[in-house]
């Protein structure tokens, strides 16, 4: 288990480890939010790595005959 120290200097600055911890992510746009929700494309993408794994797995397969 990793110590964790709080450091306060002024800013809540929490390290692991000497590794900062505080680290924030990007909103998204409001277009990867609408391609998030956009039902045609969620359907295109879910069928398009399927058959992406489905080929990987077939090929696999193939070689282990």
């Amino acid at each position: 288990m990793a110590r964790v120290d709080v450091l306060n200097n002024g800013k809540n600055e929490m390290t692991a480890g000497g590794i900062n911890t505080n680290v924030y992510a990007t909103q998204p746009t409001r277009f990867t939010l609408f391609m998030r929700t956009f039902l045609p494309w969620q359907l295109w993408r879910f069928l398009s790595i399927n058959l992406r794994m489905m080929l990987l797995i077939g090929r696999e397969k193939h070689l282990h005959k």
